[in-house]
């Protein structure tokens, strides 16, 4: 949900569908798996994130908007083929 409106936010991967949907929004740096977590390691990540929010929100506009506009594509061409 964060990610959808923008805000950085660190996942812990608890299944490869995590790690699936980083990789798809090109934020698999911000993926944090069960068996690696460590208190330390997850600060220090989250530090990093507020240095560089501008950077990271920008990256998430440019790949949320390319979803989200492949989805209104994918939703008019249904529509149509519902019409006929």
């Amino acid at each position: 949900i964060a990610t959808a409106h923008r805000i950085p936010s660190v996942m812990i991967g608890y299944r490869p569908k995590c790690r699936d949907y980083m990789q798809s929004i090109q934020m698999v740096d911000w993926l944090i798996s069960t068996k690696d977590f460590e208190h330390g390691k997850a600060l220090l990540m989250m530090g990093k994130m507020i240095r560089q929010d501008a950077d990271i929100r920008r990256k998430l506009d440019e790949n949320v908007t390319r979803y989200m506009s492949a989805q209104v594509a994918a939703a008019k061409q249904l529509r149509s083929l519902l019409k006929d």
